[in-house]
């Protein structure tokens, strides 16, 4: 589940911002390295943010998870895990490991593939047909 949620969600934030700023491009002229930066960074935080709890869960089940008499509490059950690890009274809601390895081990990496991904223009329209609608990255985008 951490390698699908965190791609999943670096992607398509990443490509939903920059629908959304695309009129600070195409109105106000700016560059376009500032508008991908700051949509890569919002994109790569809330990738980490909703992979960070099953990488921990992973993690834990595997390598650090308190055994009772040698008995795995869960019985390898990722599920059960999950649950004691999002409403466990230990718990900090705020992440509070997800700035000491976890962040700073994806972050580079996701950041760097969505911006060669951009300039590799996967997130460009290349064909105009009728499924393209709003969102298209064109001047007739920012009027109604």
């Amino acid at each position: 589940m951490k390698h699908i949620l965190g791609p999943f969600t670096l992607f398509y934030t990443y490509d939903w911002m920059k629908d959304k700023t695309s009129w600070a491009q195409r109105v106000g002229k700016m560059p376009n390295l500032p508008v991908n930066a700051f949509n890569a960074v919002i994109a790569t935080y809330l990738a980490a943010v909703f992979t960070y709890p099953f990488a921990v869960t992973a993690r834990d089940m595997v390598d650090f998870w308190p055994k009772k008499n040698g008995i795995d509490p869960w019985g390898g059950n990722y599920r059960k895990a999950a649950s004691w690890l999002w409403f466990s009274q230990s718990w900090n809601f705020a992440f509070p490991g997800l700035f000491k390895k976890f962040f700073w081990h994806v972050a580079p990496m996701w950041f760097t593939t969505l911006l060669l991904a951009d300039k590799f223009g996967i997130f460009s329209y290349w064909r105009v047909d009728m499924m393209s609608g709003a969102g298209d990255n064109t001047n007739e985008d920012s009027f109604i």
